[in-house]
């Protein structure tokens, strides 16, 4: 295959290894074909290759900070694989691009039929590890545990992990700020009995396979996404909650032969089911399968850039007329335009062209489309403007949805005072989690856009005025449990436990739960009484108990200096 890779270019080498040719391009002095920002056009591309090196494929993997795709990406002749390494953080605008895509490719197994949301073909093909980066380099591993990765104010969740360990072990930490290359972190993990690992939002994660590579038994926390489709607990890896994570950690420490022989089996894992090799292969057939289906009708970007934008993850300035172009060619004139001309509107809404998105929403509703999301964005920018009873009159149509009951009483309830109101809000952020225009990990819009999306954004809006919210900070609080965004979860269940004067059992009960899910469980078991004192239930009582068990293992604390690298 001829293959235009576009992106993060990894599997190159191995690509070309196989009998591939490979073409890297970008913006970036490390590619075969250097474009300036503004010339990064999928045309331009094309023109550069010539007739006889157009592509048989185009490959673009995610990249993790400067996301930058070819403009007029849509006009790709071949067929487009997209290959996303961090989905859980970007599965939002991920889901847009699906349909612009003939084959998506995830690290992570969960995501992969909600991408299949919008059509096509999607399939997991997990992180693998190249063995001349990461290696057990032969020293005597003097560390007890290790950690290598960010810690800082964005990370209290880890924090709070790793000051639990480090409070009964040895644990040597990474220098905060640095990064480290693969040799260095060779260096550190070869001298580890054990290496710690945490996830950020449940995701199977880059450090489980670097770990394992280098010989050290993997600690890790326990996330679904395919992690013990790979590898076997207590066999290859060892997985821990925060209920165990301490003992467990106790007990591979003290007993060396088994921790040994779980770190070998992991390290032969990685090596024969894993390598960076054995991935390609797999990547290639996958390849090879998504040119024999040949390209298919490709959708339009424009939704996805539209998030992405007031994501802040992509250029303003270079992809802000590219996504406006998308949106205005995808109206078509049709009768059923209503729902491209109901994106268009809200793409002007973000931009602060309130006036033009305005027109167009009621454009939309006379193609006879409307659902939540736009009713709501279309209301609150009539709202804005000081039209009271033309916003409650656009609010009212979305009572007409299909909604349930309690909710659409609540929301009529809202209706019959003044707006806006903290009351409104709060009604419009359960239906939109209700509806499908929920929050998601990784999506906080940029302030600058102030339009909501989420239910979340709705919420923050409930709390906006200033006045005690306590039913506000307990839905968001809900929010964020469901997500797995833990520490964000206490820290509203707990302002609604003040805000209520401290007198809800539940309330506290899901404060402590969320609190021992970020690894703070000293404040969780103070909860937990607090529940239990409140109103008795088995519940109270099982953490108590769990927690209490998560404590109680008593090792002496020995302080380890960093290892230069």
């Amino acid at each position: 295959m001829n293959i235009l890779l576009l992106g993060l270019p990894l599997f190159v080498q191995e690509l070309r290894l196989l009998g591939h040719t490979v073409t890297t391009a970008g913006t970036t002095d490390d590619r075969d074909l250097v474009l300036e920002p503004a010339e990064f056009s999928m045309p331009n591309l094309l023109g550069m290759l010539g007739p006889k090196r157009q592509p048989d494929i185009c490959l673009v993997i995610e990249e993790m900070r400067d996301r930058r795709f070819p403009l007029r990406i849509e006009e790709c002749p071949s067929p487009l694989v997209f290959y996303s390494i961090d989905t859980h953080l970007n599965n939002f605008w991920l889901e847009e691009f699906a349909p612009v895509c003939d084959l998506v490719l995830t690290t992570q197994k969960d995501y992969v039929e909600t991408l299949k949301r919008r059509g096509g073909e999607v399939a997991w093909l997990p992180w693998s590890v190249h063995p001349d980066e990461f290696m057990d380099l032969g020293v005597e591993r003097d560390l007890d545990m290790a950690f290598i990765g960010t810690i800082d104010d964005h990370r209290q969740r880890r924090k709070s992990l790793l000051a639990q360990l480090s409070g009964r072990f040895q644990v040597t930490l990474g220098t905060p700020g640095r990064f480290y290359s693969p040799q260095e972190s060779s260096t550190i993990f070869s001298r580890a009995r054990i290496v710690i690992n945490e996830a950020i939002s449940s995701e199977l994660n880059f450090r489980v396979f670097e770990t394992m590579a280098t010989g050290a038994m993997l600690l890790t926390e326990q996330v679904g996404n395919g992690l013990t489709d790979l590898f076997i607990d207590g066999k290859e890896i060892v997985t821990f909650t925060p209920y165990d994570v301490i003992s467990k950690a106790d007990h591979y420490l003290r007993n060396e032969t088994e921790r040994s022989e779980i770190a070998a089996a992991g390290q032969r894992a990685v090596r024969e089911r894993h390598s960076r090799r054995i991935r390609a292969e797999e990547l290639a057939e996958l390849l090879q399968q998504a040119l024999h289906r040949g390209k298919v009708a490709r959708g339009n970007p424009g939704g996805c850039y539209l998030l992405m934008l007031r994501r802040g993850l992509i250029d303003r300035n270079q992809y802000l007329a590219e996504t406006e172009r998308l949106l205005t060619t995808s109206c078509r004139n049709t009768p059923d335009d209503g729902e491209r001309i109901a994106l268009l509107a809200e793409f002007y809404a973000a931009d602060n062209r309130s006036a033009d998105a305005v027109q167009l929403f009621q454009s939309a509703l006379n193609c006879g489309f409307h659902n939540f999301r736009m009713l709501a964005q279309w209301g609150l920018l009539i709202l804005e403007a000081g039209d009271e009873e033309a916003a409650r009159g656009i609010f009212s149509l979305i009572a007409e949805e299909k909604l349930p009951h309690e909710l659409r009483e609540g929301l009529i309830t809202a209706l019959s005072g003044r707006l806006p109101s903290m009351e409104l809000y709060r009604r419009l952020g359960r239906i939109a989690e209700t509806t499908g225009d929920r929050f998601q990990p990784g999506f906080f819009p940029l302030q600058s856009t102030a339009l909501p999306f989420s239910g979340l954004d709705y919420l923050n809006r409930s709390l906006a005025g200033g006045e005690e919210q306590p039913e506000s900070h307990a839905l968001i609080g809900d929010i964020f449990w469901k997500n797995r965004v833990f520490l964000d979860a206490a820290d509203n269940y707990l302002k609604a436990l003040i805000t209520g004067g401290y007198r809800n059992a539940e309330l506290a009960f899901q404060a402590a739960q969320a609190l021992a899910w970020s690894f703070r469980l000293e404040d969780a078991l103070q909860l937990a009484r607090l529940a239990w004192d409140l109103k008795p239930h088995p519940r109270h009582l099982e953490l108590m108990r769990q927690l209490d068990e998560a404590l109680a293992p008593s090792v002496e604390r020995i302080t380890t200096p960093a290892p230069p690298p």
